[in-house]
């Protein structure tokens, strides 16, 4: 079973995610496909998502319909999940640990929008408009204060109030 999911900059399987991959190293699909991908440098690797913002390397879970059946948020926003305590939490200014892996050492204006219209779709323009940027010096606070919020924060937040949605506590 394949589910498309929209997580870690991600569009997608991640069998289609590997596709995109392939096609922008122009690997043609087909029985060596794996040996020329393994014959790729790191940096060939990586530099793909510097242009192509939907393939990534996040070490986030394959909903491959078997081990993982859906999407973690979807079980635990729908309570199903360990009825157990929790302690959640996050850290102050937690997203400057990915803010050079976002942008490659270049925040700049010019690579914001677009990275916020890619994480945020529809929403992109209300989280610049939340996350101002005026200078490419304002950007990586900027970036920094989206991503404690919404990488760090948010899913701490969402974790504490499913749990004690199925009757359990939480402490953040």
């Amino acid at each position: 079973m394949k589910i498309p999911s929209h997580y870690f900059s991600g569009v997608g399987t991640s069998e289609e995610i590997g596709l995109r991959l392939m096609r922008d190293l122009g690997i043609p699909d087909g029985p060596d496909a794996l040996a020329r991908l393994r014959s790729k440098t790191p940096k060939e690797l990586l530099d793909v998502s510097d242009h192509d913002l939907t393939v990534n390397f996040m070490a986030g879970g394959t909903i491959d319909g078997w081990v993982i059946t859906e999407q973690p948020a979807t079980a635990l926003a729908q309570g199903r999940l360990a009825k157990v305590p929790v302690i959640v939490g996050s850290n102050a200014d937690e997203g400057t640990v990915t803010v050079e892996e976002d942008f490659r050492a270049n925040p700049t204006l010019a690579n914001y929008k677009p990275c916020l219209k890619n994480e945020f779709l529809d929403y992109a323009d209300e989280m610049f408009r939340l996350y101002p940027a005026i200078t490419d010096t304002d950007v990586r606070p900027a970036f920094i204060a989206v991503d404690t919020d919404y990488g760090f924060g948010f899913p701490v937040h969402r974790i504490a109030v499913n749990t004690v949605r199925t009757g359990q506590k939480a402490w953040t």
